[in-house]
C-alpha cells in the first residue's frame, strides 16, 4: 500500500499539520482516521519522529506542546530524507521509543484519560524493570 511506515509518518504528519497546530496525540488520531483505521503510528514511531523533525526545522513545538509546521511545503521534502526502520535498531533507538511512549501516555493523562489508573500495576513492573537497565 505504501513504502516505509516511518518515512510516511513524516509526510503524514507534515500533511496532518497543515490543517493546524496538535500534539502528538491528536496528530497520531488524525493521521488514524485519515488512513481510515488501516494504519495508526504508534507512540513509540511518532514521539521520536515529532523530536526529529522538530531538530531538522521541518516542525516546531509551541509552548502548549503543540507542533506546527515552519514552511508551507515542507511537506514535500520530508519524505526524501531521515526515514528508519520500524522497529528500533539499537539501545538508542529503543530508548527514543520508550521516550515516545512515555510521553504519549502523559498526554493522554493530561486529557483527562484515567487509563493509567487501570494499568497502575503494569506500569509500576515495567518501571522497576527500567530501573534495573539504568543501573
Amino acid at each position: 500500500m505504501f513504502g516505509s511506515k516511518r518515512r510516511d509518518l513524516r509526510t503524514w504528519i507534515l500533511f496532518t499539520l497543515n490543517s493546524g497546530p496538535k500534539n502528538g496525540a491528536e496528530i497520531m488520531d488524525s493521521i488514524e482516521k485519515q488512513m481510515m483505521g488501516v494504519w495508526r503510528p504508534s507512540p513509540g514511531s511518532m514521539y521520536p519522529m515529532l523530536e526529529n523533525m522538530v531538530n531538522e526545522g521541518l516542525i516546531k513545538k509551541l509552548e502548549n506542546g503543540k507542533y506546527e509546521p515552519l514552511e508551507e511545503n515542507n511537506w514535500l521534502r520530508a519524505g526524501l530524507f531521515g526515514h528508519h526502520g520500524s522497529s528500533p535498531r539499537n539501545f538508542s533507538e529503543a530508548v527514543s521509543d520508550i521516550e515516545g511512549i512515555v510521553t504519549y501516555m502523559e498526554e493522554l493523562r493530561s486529557n483527562g484519560s484515567k487509563q493509567s489508573e487501570d494499568f497502575s500495576e503494569r506500569l509500576k513492573e515495567v518501571s522497576k524493570r527500567l530501573d534495573k537497565l539504568s543501573q
